[in-house]
């Protein structure tokens, strides 16, 4: 990553908007919706919520290479603690903050979109849960042939390099790509607008296939919108750490 760079931090909040959205777009992927949300909380004119909604068990926890997801094995990045976030946003002393006030941010659109599904039966593009959709769809697909963008090109080849193993996701003997294109049209299926989003971690792809599984047959779909954007987050914390130790 020697040829990818981020700005220092606090020269972001009076950088340019072009400079803004290519940190975006380096940490989350580029997405107009992205932009929309944080640049402001960049700049210090949004303020996040005072509290950063809490995470009450429902990102899955990703254990070793050889056993499923659970709650008892943690793999995250450093986690987005629930705490309270800085009042300024656009004073934030390092980029892991500045991650979790976008990361607030993010979370907090999770429950409006909750809310406004509940009052309204009609699909609106600028609701907060197509705007949510919208984030959450910026990362490619998993095992996807065409990946534009280099941080997640070389996360999906890690994933690629990891060794298959036979698994319940995949009981009939498809080849690996077979398996992820079945399970991520199911994924799709079963929640409308969404993609599947997850920090891969180092993590072989039988792990992350029972993951994906797991999802589905849960069919949760405000769980799924709230961890879809915890994995966004600690991607970016990971990114982000990536970059800076490569400076």
């Amino acid at each position: 990553m020697t040829d990818i760079i981020l700005p220092p931090v606090s020269t972001l909040p009076t950088a340019s908007d072009a400079t803004i959205t290519t940190m975006l777009d380096l940490l989350f992927e580029p997405s107009p919706e992205i932009h929309r949300l944080a640049i402001p909380v960049v700049r210090g004119e949004q303020h996040p919520p005072a509290q950063a909604p809490g995470n009450p068990g429902l990102t899955a926890e990703m254990g070793n290479t050889t056993t499923p997801f659970n709650s008892e094995t943690p793999s995250r990045a450093p986690p987005f603690q629930n705490t309270t976030v800085p009042s300024t946003a656009g004073s934030s002393s390092s980029y892991p903050e500045l991650i979790r006030a976008i990361g607030a941010q993010m979370l907090a659109l999770v429950d409006l979109s909750a809310t406004a599904a509940a009052s309204s039966s009609s699909p609106d593009l600028s609701s907060p849960r197509a705007r949510l959709h919208s984030i959450l769809g910026s990362h490619p697909r998993l095992g996807a042939k065409k990946v534009d963008s280099a941080l997640s090109r070389a996360e999906q080849a890690q994933l690629q390099s990891q060794p298959a193993a036979a698994s319940s996701s995949n009981p009939t003997g498809e080849t690996e790509a077979e398996a992820l294109a079945r399970l991520n049209a199911e994924y799709e299926a079963t929640f409308p607008g969404l993609r599947y989003v997850v920090f891969v971690n180092g993590r072989g792809r039988d792990v992350i296939m029972e993951n994906m599984r797991e999802r589905i047959d849960r069919c949760d779909m405000r769980a799924e919108e709230r961890e879809g954007v915890q994995a966004m987050i600690d991607i970016a914390l990971d990114r982000a750490s990536k970059i800076l130790a490569a400076a």
